[in-house]
């Protein structure tokens, strides 16, 4: 029958489910040669089940055996004297030595603590056990907490090895280690560390040729356990502490009425909400492990994530790798450094390492997108009070390489801007004797333009404003005119066809409504916007009426005095943007020459049929060509002017900043 399957604390020396290893074998046959002995791994691997396991086997070989878990001796408020005291207490407790300790240690009160230990062991415990006699020591990676230095203590362990050639008795003597820790941090002295003269143990995760008693408890609850088992292996990687926990599962999973996968429950039971889920603590343990020491936490990471980002990596036996290996998260196969398994390999991918990247480092953020950039991008490099925080922060840090990669990129970075600084401030000095030169590149800018344009239109609407006016005041004069010509006859106008003189006034009339409808325009948002199309709108209606009116009747008309006061005045009064002038011009003219050609129509005028001759063409040309010429010398005389007053303006503003 199988027990339940045991995966928190150690397992029971009669334990159905315990899985004998190839370092069972090891252990126990360098033990019972007398070899020293270490087994240092990770937590929750089995170091504990395989020490209860050894000391039977030891024992019913008639072996003696002690086990000292460091953990249970305080450790925070331990002295020297009490610690090696309470190390002699449980050794008597364990071997049951008719020994009053208290009278035994008030005797040797003039030698140290550590001499009283190793007379403890000479005098008393292997004068009264005459058996082999192997000490486990248990958590021995505690002794990293003590507030008193331990060299001395690992130096007498090897002393107790070294004195078998004078003292055979201490042939009889042996220790083994085990816990959470890497030789070369439990003692710092090479010269006297005993690791080198003991036998290390390597706890490797089970094997699906070793996992037979695992493998009983899925019988008769599936009906093909060993493909189960494999699934199982396959998700573990063999790793004690998982593969026991995920049996378990699988059994409960099989009372189900549709029990499911391996994969399934993994991902359910394990992998999702890891966090809540991991009871008891491993998961967890694996974490706090890796972030606990956050002057390491950073290089730890970055190692872990080269490992995920290229599957493996060769194993060097660094003092990071040897930390990794020790948090359990990867395990050493053929000499490379790979993932344990596939469960850790998913709780902690790359998104775990770069949030705990990012949570870890003052700078994580702009880290992160740095190496997503293929180590490019510099806008992502620290600056100024940011940088010197970061390397205020990564003075006392042990970070990894691409931390320090991405620091000295900022500080080149930051040198290149502090050089380019320098070297402004030194341009800076020399454009003062450069100033005017600079100040007539500057005016090339295109701002006088833009003044120029705003002051255009200011000038146009207001301009506008008053032609309006002068042009209602004009064509009422020629209304009155007419009106009066209908009762008293002018002697200039008896030649004109009856049609024109009805003509004149119908259509002065309604060139004087045509200047309200401006007026109304004129104070709309739209006149307010848009002055120059309503010069064009004012111009082209005042210009046109009467020739609409003649085409309609059948005939053409050269208003040829209309057009000159029309013209001039618009020269006279608004003499910017002469493009619009000339825009105006063309509008009625064109109209005329072309409608009226096109039409076939002749004037009314039985003398004068034609609508144009040389003297007429020539007028009208030269006429125009004087307006606009004034309006663009004009036009060209206040942009210098305005030019001239920016030029002036920046003058002072250079001279101002040379000054102050």
């Amino acid at each position: 029958m199988v027990d339940q399957y045991i995966f928190s604390g150690s397992l029971p020396e009669n334990a159905s489910t315990y899985v004998t290893r190839q370092a069972d074998d090891e252990l126990y046959e360098a033990l019972l040669q007398g070899q020293f002995c270490y087994v240092l791994n990770s937590r929750q691997s089995g170091k504990s089940s395989l020490r209860v396991r050894t000391m039977s086997r030891l024992g019913e070989t008639g072996v003696e055996c002690a086990s000292i878990d460091l953990s249970s001796i305080s450790i925070q408020t331990a002295t020297q004297e009490n610690w090696y005291a309470d190390l002699i207490v449980k050794l008597i407790d364990s071997f049951a030595l008719n020994v009053d300790f208290k009278i035994w240690w008030e005797q040797n009160q003039l030698n140290s603590p550590l001499l009283r230990y190793s007379n403890f062991l000479s005098n008393i415990l292997l004068a009264e056990v005459q058996e082999k006699i192997v000490i486990f020591i248990d958590e021995i990676d505690s002794v990293l907490s003590l507030n008193f230095p331990t060299d001395d203590f690992f130096a007498f362990i090897r002393s107790c090895y070294n004195q078998r050639v004078d003292n055979p008795e201490y042939n009889r003597l042996t220790f083994c280690f085990l816990g959470v820790a890497s030789p070369s941090s439990l003692i710092q002295d090479k010269n006297h560390t005993p690791f080198n003269i003991g036998k290390a143990i390597s706890l490797k995760g089970f094997q699906l040729h070793e996992v037979e008693p695992l493998e009983k408890g899925l019988r008769g609850k599936f009906s093909n356990p060993q493909a189960v088992m494999q699934g199982i292996l396959w998700w573990t990687g063999g790793q004690p502490f998982m593969t026991q926990k995920l049996c378990q599962f699988m059994v409960e999973e099989s009372e189900k009425e549709n029990p499911r996968s391996v994969e399934q429950v993994v991902r359910s039971r394990i992998i999702e909400n890891w966090e809540s889920q991991d009871d008891p603590e491993h998961l967890r343990t694996i974490c706090v492990r890796l972030l606990i020491d956050e002057q390491r936490a950073a290089k730890l990471l970055g190692l872990y994530k080269e490992i995920l980002q290229k599957g493996e990596i060769i194993h060097t036996n660094r003092t990071e790798q040897r930390e990794l290996q020790l948090s359990g998260l990867v395990v050493k196969q053929q000499g490379k450094l790979k993932v344990y398994n596939r469960i850790y390999q998913s709780v902690y991918d790359l998104s775990w390492v770069d949030q705990a990247l990012v949570n870890l480092r003052p700078y994580g953020e702009a880290f992160i997108a740095w190496i997503n950039s293929d180590c490019q991008d510099s806008l992502y490099l620290l600056q100024g009070e940011k940088l010197q925080n970061a390397l205020k922060w990564a003075k006392n840090q042990n970070l990894s390489y691409q931390d320090y990669k991405f620091l000295d990129a900022s500080r080149e970075l930051e040198k290149c801007k502090t050089e380019l600084k320098l070297q402004k401030e030194k341009q800076d000095r020399q454009i003062v004797e450069q100033n005017f030169f600079n100040l007539i590149n500057r005016i090339q800018d295109s701002s006088y333009l833009v003044d120029y344009k705003v002051w255009c239109e200011n000038f146009l609407r207001d301009r506008l404003y008053i032609w309006l006016w002068l042009a209602f005041i004009i064509i009422l004069s020629f209304t009155l005119r007419d009106i009066y010509g209908l009762f008293f006859a002018f002697k200039e106008l008896a030649n004109l066809p009856e049609v024109l003189r009805i003509q004149r006034l119908v259509i002065n009339i309604s060139l004087i409504l045509i200047i309200v409808v401006f007026f109304g325009l004129y104070k709309t948002k739209f006149g307010h916007r848009h002055p120059g199309r309503l010069f064009l709108g004012a111009s082209w209606s005042l210009g046109l009426a009467s020739q609409l009116f003649a085409t309609i009747r059948g005939f053409a008309m050269a208003d040829t005095i209309s057009w000159s006061l029309l013209f001039l005045s618009q020269a006279i009064f608004i003499p910017v943007r002469w493009p619009l002038h000339l825009l105006s011009q063309l509008g009625i003219l064109v109209y005329y020459f072309a409608v009226n050609t096109a039409l076939g129509l002749k004037t009314p005028i039985p003398d004068h049929p034609e609508i144009y001759n040389s003297t007429f063409i020539l007028y009208i040309f030269w006429f125009c060509i004087i307006c606009n010429f004034g309006v663009y010398l004009y036009d060209k005389k206040h942009l210098s002017e305005i030019k001239l007053k920016k030029e002036i303006h920046l003058f002072q503003s250079v001279l101002y900043h040379d000054l102050y």
